[in-house]
């Protein structure tokens, strides 16, 4: 168990790096190209009427995010896991959004570092 000036020091000092200044250039090419990815499949499907086709595929676009300047293989399995894991995620938010406690209690009981930070 940490002692309570432990966590305080590292609150304050995460506190203090969320209103940290950084000076490096903003990606904006990467952001408007996201937007576009993310968008376009939603007017299209607006367009012919099935809305909710354009907001799956929409969510799929996020995908582009993950794209860098990597070999096509790598590339390709890493986007493969991350389309996957999104929509893994997006089917266990659904199934689990009737009851919050429920998506909240398996996560804690993992014996991973990171479920452990969250849940202790």
């Amino acid at each position: 168990m940490k002692s309570p000036e432990t966590i305080f020091s590292t609150m304050l000092s995460m506190f203090a790096q969320a209103f940290q200044m950084n000076r490096n250039p903003l990606p904006w090419m990467r952001a408007i190209n996201a937007g576009i990815c993310a968008g376009l499949p939603i007017v299209i499907s607006v367009i012919f009427g099935k809305l909710s086709y354009g907001l799956l595929s929409g969510i799929g676009s996020f995908t582009y995010l993950y794209v860098f300047h990597i070999p096509y293989v790598q590339r390709a399995k890493r986007l493969f896991f991350v389309a996957a894991a999104m929509t893994l995620s997006v089917g266990l938010g659904t199934l689990l959004a009737a009851h919050p406690l429920a998506s909240a209690i398996p996560s804690c009981k993992k014996k991973l570092p990171i479920y452990r930070m969250h849940c202790s």
